[in-house]
């Protein structure tokens, strides 16, 4: 999967003019969770103490900016922090702060959210990238060799209707083992929906296939996963 630098965004752009400032919603700084996965958020005394004692760090070596649609970078850039979030975080060195899991959530690894952003928590990491059979819009990244990622799994499930049966069929395809359980490097929302991964989980019979198979209840379109389903099934027309 390629990725042209010109597509990525710089963290020191041309721009010139005078800089409009615009109100926000206050000042933010850059928090790191108790998960370590780092975030921004306000920086006034009554958040900041909420935030402390429920286990999160201030970061507030990395920049403090107003939540703004027009201010000021690291650089005296203008800057529009609502679209970039992240520009001064990666102006000031915060890469380092990242933990994988977060590099790999965001797909960092295969787009960096800039052109001079480089990861060192990548080096000597094995991950191979995968895209959707069905809707061939989304990545997803496994860390295990020889392993599908757990969120591509959940993904045909519950995105697009795949039973057990066809999701193992596509693993051997590929040459890849399925698993169920949550890893330690995968989302907790994956782990949300591990228990829907289950064949003795209700379905929704209103959609119910020829061949028998039928859409999870809390699937959200049930009908876009039962045309997804027909696309493959040897017994629908």
């Amino acid at each position: 999967m390629m990725v042209r630098a010109t597509d990525i965004p710089s963290l020191r752009p041309r721009v010139s003019g005078e800089v409009e400032t615009a109100p926000g919603t206050g000042n933010h700084i850059y928090w790191k969770l108790a998960d370590g996965w780092i975030t921004h958020g306000e920086a006034q005394a009554s958040e900041w103490q909420r935030r402390v004692q429920i286990g999160q760090v201030p970061l507030p070596q990395y920049g403090q900016f107003p939540y703004s649609r027009r201010t000021t970078d690291a650089n005296g850039q203008t800057w529009d922090a609502r679209e970039e979030p992240w520009r001064m975080f990666f102006q000031r060195g915060g890469v380092k702060e990242l933990c994988l899991e977060q590099i790999i959530g965001h797909n960092w690894h295969i787009r960096p959210p800039y052109r001079e952003v480089v990861f060192p928590q990548l080096e000597g990491v094995f991950y191979e990238v995968y895209e959707c059979p069905d809707c061939e819009r989304s990545v997803f990244t496994s860390l295990e060799e020889g392993y599908a990622p757990f969120t591509l799994t959940t993904h045909l499930r519950l995105g697009h209707g795949w039973s057990r049966a066809e999701v193992a069929e596509y693993g051997k395809e590929l040459g890849l083992k399925f698993r169920r359980e949550r890893l330690a490097h995968h989302s907790k929302k994956a782990e949300k929906v591990a228990s829907a991964l289950s064949d003795e989980v209700e379905r929704d019979e209103k959609f119910k296939c020829k061949c028998g198979w039928a859409p999870l209840k809390t699937a959200k379109r049930p009908d876009t996963a039962l045309m997804w389903h027909k696309k493959k099934c040897k017994v629908a027309p």
